[in-house]
């Protein structure tokens, strides 16, 4: 068989496995070339600028920037993007004009390599794998992988909750974000979690509930601190008029970037369940998300303890929402995937992926925490933030991914001019 004989178009049609293949590629494109523009000075990042410091065609410039920042990336980033000429002759100015950064450039020119293959296995034109990709009702057709089969991963939860011997009905995450009042380098934030209807057996692995602020030098002291400013114990994390009775003990210990939290269910008599609550908030600002390289702002919600249902919310106040485009990700958790900020991170997205969808304080209840309101507004209402500035996002997942790192991505690149 001639190969990717297989991956040919019939009746004018992507088989799925080259749109899965599309998808993958779009995804590692649009990593790749993020961090090819991160390699040019911060002022020369919008496609006008970018075309003058590189002294290539605006209009390539404008795809690029676009199918690198403004947009999901999917099997569409290959028709969003330059042809392959224009995606060559790009990184090619682009070497020509910074001093670092080879192994950037090189993963690009390798992605770029990647997409001409695939082309020629399905032996289309960019042309025409668009007109596929538009079809008949103009839309790309929607991938069903299996991170988007909920059987799968139900079969993963119930297999992951027997090793750990402990799991929660559902797992809440909430995080706050504001830009920092008379500074407007700085964010400020909090975050509380939510381990509903928790249960355990005996030999459960231990159970810890940590946080990490990435951005953070690792000598600047602890990273975060606790939400009530007269909460001396070392458990002060906990919110006891959220959690269930009777309480359980909490040691924290903190480390530079990272805080821990080590709970000890079994001083809670039982196995469960047990509503478990926390909240911290930054010990000192984090610089702007458009200040960093990339201009991309991340918040992470790790699946360690297996739930059947994730809750995800970020609120951010409305002059960094009306700055950004928000998406989301799933991610193979690695060592290092969140603290990775400035790589691309396209080789452990997970295929397909949760959806990210507006959420007002109207309708901010879940059947997941019955009080789950109350928790959001006792937060506002001790960082005395008004909770009307603010604007909220929410991915909700029936059996997230156990192990998977599910990230909110705030990009604050320029691609308007």
């Amino acid at each position: 068989m001639v190969q990717g004989m297989g991956d040919r178009p019939h009746a004018g049609k992507l088989s799925e496995s080259a749109l899965a293949k599309a998808d993958q590629i779009g995804r590692r494109l649009q990593a790749e070339f993020r961090e090819v523009l991160a390699l040019l000075p911060a002022e020369h990042r919008s496609a006008s600028a970018v075309s003058r410091f590189l002294q290539v065609d605006r209009a390539t410039c404008q795809r690029i920037v676009q199918g690198a920042c403004g947009c999901e990336a999917g099997p569409r980033t290959l028709v969003a993007l330059p042809g392959i000429e224009g995606l060559r002759l790009f990184l090619g100015a682009a070497a020509s004009r910074v001093n670092s950064g080879a192994e950037a450039l090189h993963g690009a020119l390798a992605a770029v390599d990647r997409f001409e293959q695939f082309l020629e296995d399905v032996n289309l034109s960019q042309r025409g794998l668009r007109a596929l990709l538009d079809g008949p009702e103009g839309k790309t057709p929607r991938l069903h992988p299996p991170a988007d089969d909920a059987a799968a991963r139900e079969t993963l939860f119930l297999a992951a909750a027997n090793v750990v011997g402990r799991w929660s009905q559902a797992s809440v995450h909430l995080s706050i974000i504001r830009p920092v009042p008379g500074d407007a380098s700085l964010t400020d934030w909090a975050r509380a979690r939510v381990l509903a209807g928790h249960q355990w057996r005996m030999h459960a692995t231990p159970l810890e509930i940590g946080g990490t602020a990435t951005l953070r030098s690792p000598n600047a002291g602890p990273a975060m601190s606790a939400l009530e400013p007269d909460a001396l114990q070392a458990g002060s994390a906990l919110l006891p008029e959220f959690c269930s009775r009777p309480l359980p003990s909490v040691v924290a210990k903190a480390a530079g970037k990272r805080v821990v939290h080590v709970v000890d269910t079994d001083s809670a008599g039982g196995h469960g369940p047990a509503d478990i609550v926390t909240a911290t908030r930054v010990a000192r600002p984090d610089p702007h998300p458009a200040t960093l390289s990339p201009p991309v702002g991340e918040v992470w919600a790790l699946q360690n303890i297996p739930a059947r249902r994730l809750v995800f919310d970020t609120f951010l106040h409305r002059d960094l929402a009306a700055a950004c485009v928000p998406t989301i990700e799933a991610h193979l958790w690695m060592p290092d995937v969140g603290a990775r900020h400035d790589a691309a991170r396209w080789s452990t997205r997970l295929p397909g992926g949760p959806k990210l969808t507006p959420l007002s304080l109207e309708n901010v209840g879940t059947t997941a925490f019955a009080k789950y309101p109350d928790l959001v507004r006792h937060v506002f209402d001790e960082l005395a933030w008004p909770i009307d500035e603010f604007v909220g996002f929410r991915c909700d997942v029936v059996y997230p991914v156990w192990r998977g790192g599910y990230v909110m991505l705030f990009d604050f690149a320029s691609v308007d001019d």
